[in-house]
């Protein structure tokens, strides 16, 4: 019955999103960061040619507000960016429900010596309220927002 119970137990714990894989507070004693260039994890979703640039502009913003100095330094930070959408009018005012919003998601990678020591999955999307009737270019602005904030938690979680 026990082995029942674990194998119930690991697979139901297995279902959760993990929010951050680390070992210990990586940044803990950690002054200055590198910051080396976003990755994009699936190009299909990645739409905007600008994105790559906005997102390492995210973070830089996120790591200064953490109180982290952008330098040379053996901790490397950087971004694998799988999603980057502006979302679409037509959708959210034909089906709502949240469809059409817009979506910044990647995962805040850091590494020291070449090894990876966190990563962290980062979602953000723009708002739900009456967005059947705000442009694309004002759910992408509030997405961006909600994701540089996600992105400070997430430092703040590593320290």
């Amino acid at each position: 019955m026990k082995p029942l119970v674990l194998a119930v137990a690991l697979t139901t714990l297995s279902s959760f999103p993990m929010h951050a894989q680390r070992v210990g507070n990586v940044l803990e004693d950690v002054l200055t960061v590198a910051v080396t260039p976003t990755v994009i994890g699936d190009s299909r979703k990645v739409k905007e040619p600008a994105a790559v640039t906005i997102i390492e502009t995210a973070l830089r913003n996120a790591l200064i507000a953490s109180g982290l100095r952008i330098g040379d330094s053996a901790t490397r930070v950087h971004l694998i960016l799988d999603e980057f959408t502006s979302g679409s009018v037509a959708k959210r005012a034909l089906i709502g429900f949240g469809s059409g919003r817009s979506t910044v998601a990647a995962r805040l990678i850091v590494a020291r010596d070449g090894e990876q020591l966190a990563a962290a999955p980062i979602k953000a999307r723009g708002r739900l309220m009456f967005s059947a009737y705000e442009a694309d270019e004002s759910q992408r602005r509030h997405a961006l927002n909600e994701f540089e904030e996600r992105l400070v938690e997430a430092l703040a979680r590593l320290r």
